[in-house]
């Protein structure tokens, strides 16, 4: 008997402006707080900036303040998830702006 789970996982939702500046965005986290989230410090950190390499580092340190996984967890280890969703959020809104991962 086995079960199949996340670890983490990140949607996202992300429409430009004609000039390529965010215009609106929604980012949603799970597994990483005892319930699903939304990651409003991420997507204030995105809106009416351009996605550049800056703006995703930034949105990486962000997203830390909207998570709040739980140790210990039969998922995985805290530092794993303070380490991978930064990486998933970036390649998330990317996919989410661009159709594909840049």
């Amino acid at each position: 008997k086995s079960m199949s789970i996340s670890m983490a996982s990140v949607g996202a939702y992300v429409k430009l402006a004609k000039d390529g500046t965010v215009e609106d965005c929604r980012i949603a986290l799970g597994a990483v707080a005892p319930t699903p989230v939304r990651a409003h410090n991420a997507v204030a950190d995105l809106i009416v900036k351009k996605l550049d390499d800056s703006a995703f580092e930034a949105v990486g340190e962000a997203v830390q303040k909207d998570m709040n996984p739980r140790d210990p967890s039969v998922r995985s280890t805290v530092t794993y998830r303070r380490a991978v969703v930064p990486v998933l959020v970036k390649r998330t809104c990317k996919l989410a702006a661009y159709g594909e991962c840049m």
